[in-house]
């Protein structure tokens, strides 16, 4: 009957994978393991574990299906076949249809499949998949000779454990030989795209002040709750939020995070607030957001200020009396002498984007814990990625890429976040690196990086850097710079346009979300960017629902409260202010169960002792020590227009996840 159906269509695939069922189940039978003895023919038969390479095509290319068919067979017959039957390894590109058929297989190595050998084929047990490129599949081979059969005179056991140990050696040697024969891939991370692919053809429209107004609202409207809650006999306490004064332009309202980060805040007091009604051991908390001047330049002087206003606390209400402190956003010389300030005061304070080491330091390092990973391990993980991953377009070859081997580091020597951001990354970068010291005011620091060159103006930097890259085209440009600088840079690069002709890829920090996602960067299809950040894309493939329950909260709380199209949808700064916000709430209800009065000393044991949840940004886990929460996570994402992608996310996103076993550049 199968005869026929073929005899009517010689390419039917169900009977020609019936036959090759039946052939090689035939032929595992004259390769079972025979009884040894003098008169059996163990001494003239095969003795040893044989081994079938197999080589899959591309899908669609010829001889492709011809494998496949193969590799199901063997699948199938290997549940019955007795041992030890032959190790498969089947190399080169497996259709996803396949590797569902096969159970999916985990990939391997030619290393990994040498210690197989000494295995029995178990039932149901998969082949071997060593999977390589389609390009790799075109290249030449390696001949081999031909060699005879030998007999062998004693225990068929002693010819197998010699054979068995030279294929593995010889396994060895082919994994050892691949890489030259096989290049590896050379796809471009992320994809092709630049940051104005998919992008509107103006930047993202803003409304500075009806936005920052509809965020304090929220807040105010949550306070009156609190007083309502007080007013009831209930326990309530305050909690100081500093934020820079508010941006006064459409552009400063790109460049800088307040917005969406008292959004965040908003959102997790209305949520608590509300909560309280039905749960009386939550503690209601009353707001109170007080500006620190632009960029945050009078954040020490408003930190003294609230401590000589905590010193006649006592003649207050209880509702009004503070807690904790919420900030800072930014790692600037002006905030890091805020937490101390508030660190000899004992005030607790749970840090929001601030990220710099530096912040925690004197009397800080006692009442501070920082939300965000630090810049050591940020950069860290950044140089890694940039010398590893594909992420530089070949010139004349956008679609091929390559890692980076020499970084061109721009810098703000003044800016504390900036200069501690670039000198841990150069620390970190095995390749070689030239820097430039960038600001726009001429303020340059007192200590900048070695070999620095000062450069005052995005002009004479954009003409630096286009030499610097002319010279090195295997140049990744590392951005620590703020936002702000670094639009004035690449609108005069484009506005010159001598530089302009090949793609230029460029690894920042959380700065830039501030300003690649309003899409302000439309009409720059040469510049690829990546950046980091502190949470996944909504849509990212590996979003937990606990950061999706957020998107879909952040969504609905911008669209009751504002109008226009939100530019920080993806932007980090609001899940990571509501889950600062979430830490410091749940040290307050904590305390409260001991102490009634809700002491910050209380406040303070209770962050010594830890607090873990899973929150907007991934799992979140004080082990009790002034620091980061363990293994916290950063993203890395690729910007191609408004949409981000993530590459790369590293830490515990989820309880039970590690760095350790995420390998490089995770671990390290």
């Amino acid at each position: 009957m199968r005869s026929v159906q073929l005899m009517d269509d010689p390419a039917d695939e169900e009977t020609l994978q019936e036959f090759d069922w039946l052939v090689l189940r035939a032929l595992l039978e004259d390769l079972r393991r025979p009884a040894i003895g003098r008169i059996l023919p163990g001494r003239r038969r095969r003795t040893c574990r044989p081994v079938l390479f197999v080589k899959i095509p591309p899908e669609g290319e010829p001889g492709a299906r011809a494998a496949e068919r193969f590799l199901r067979s063997v699948y199938r017959v290997q549940g019955a076949a007795e041992p030890p039957g032959p190790l498969v390894i089947a190399v080169g590109v497996p259709s996803a249809t396949l590797l569902a058929e096969l159970g999916n297989p985990s990939e391997s190595t030619f290393p990994d499949a040498s210690v197989r050998l000494a295995d029995n084929a178990s039932a149901g047990e998969p082949p071997v998949l060593v999977t390589i490129s389609e390009g790799a599949l075109a290249a030449g081979g390696v001949p081999v000779p031909h060699v005879t059969t030998r007999t062998f005179r004693f225990s068929r056991y002693v010819p197998s454990s010699i054979v068995s140990g030279v294929t593995a050696l010889a396994l060895l040697a082919v994994a050892l030989l691949v890489p030259r024969l096989f290049p590896a891939p050379r796809d471009c991370l992320g994809g092709i795209g630049s940051v104005a692919e998919s992008a509107p053809a103006e930047p993202i429209g803003v409304d500075t002040a009806g936005w920052y107004k509809a965020a304090v609202k929220t807040i105010e409207e949550q306070n009156k709750r609190a007083a309502r809650y007080a007013a009831q006999g209930r326990t309530v306490r305050t909690v100081v939020a500093f934020v820079s004064d508010p941006p006064e332009t459409d552009d400063d309202t790109r460049f800088d995070g307040t917005i969406p980060e008292l959004r965040g805040i908003a959102m997790w007091q209305e949520k608590l607030n509300k909560e309280a009604a039905a749960d009386d051991s939550l503690i209601p908390l009353h707001v109170d957001v007080r500006q620190a001047g632009v960029a945050f330049r009078d954040a020490e002087s408003e930190a003294k200020k609230l401590v000589a206003e905590m010193a006649d606390e006592e003649r207050v209400p209880a509702r009004e009396r503070v807690v904790g402190v919420l900030g800072f956003a930014q790692s600037r010389n002006e905030t890091r002498a805020a937490l101390r300030v508030l660190g000899e005061a004992g005030i607790p304070t749970i840090g929001t984007t601030a990220t710099a080491d530096e912040m925690l330091s004197g009397p800080a390092t006692r009442t501070y814990w920082p939300s965000t990973p630090f810049n050591s391990r940020e950069a860290r993980i950044e140089a890694d990625f940039a010398y590893s991953e594909n992420i530089l377009a070949e010139p004349g070859a956008e679609d091929v890429c390559t890692p980076a081997r020499h970084a061109i580091v721009i810098e703000s020597s003044v800016d504390l976040y900036s200069h501690s951001l670039a000198g841990q990354f150069i620390s970190a970068f095995k390749g070689t690196h030239e820097v430039f010291d960038f600001n726009q005011d001429g303020d340059f620091g007192p200590a900048p990086l070695s070999g620095a060159v000062s450069q005052p103006t995005a002009g004479l930097l954009a003409r630096a850097l286009c030499d610097a890259v002319d010279d090195k085209p295997d140049s990744v440009v590392y951005w620590s710079a703020r936002a702000k600088d670094f639009t004035a840079l690449i609108n005069s690069m484009n506005t010159a346009g001598t530089c302009t002709g090949r793609d230029l890829t460029v690894l920042g920090g959380n700065e830039l979300t501030n300003v690649a996602q309003t899409g302000a960067f439309a009409n720059k299809d040469w510049l690829r960017l990546y950046y980091s950040a502190h949470r996944l894309p909504a849509d990212a493939p590996g979003a937990s629902d606990r950061t999706r329950q957020f998107v879909a909260a952040y969504d609905a709380y911008v669209k009751a409260t504002t109008r226009g199209t939100d530019p920080w949808r993806q932007d980090g700064h609001s899940a990571v202010s509501y889950d600062a916000f979430h830490v410091l709430s749940e040290a307050v209800r904590e305390a409260g169960v001991h102490d009634p009065d809700i002491d910050r000393k209380s406040v303070l044991l209770v962050l010594g002792s830890g607090i873990a949840f899973d929150g907007a940004t991934g799992y979140v886990s004080y082990d009790g020590a002034n620091a980061p929460p363990h293994d916290k996570t950063l993203v890395l994402l690729r910007q191609s227009g408004n949409l981000p992608e993530a590459v790369l996310t590293c830490g515990a996103y989820r309880q039970g996840e590690s760095s350790e076993v995420q390998g490089p550049p995770c671990a390290g």
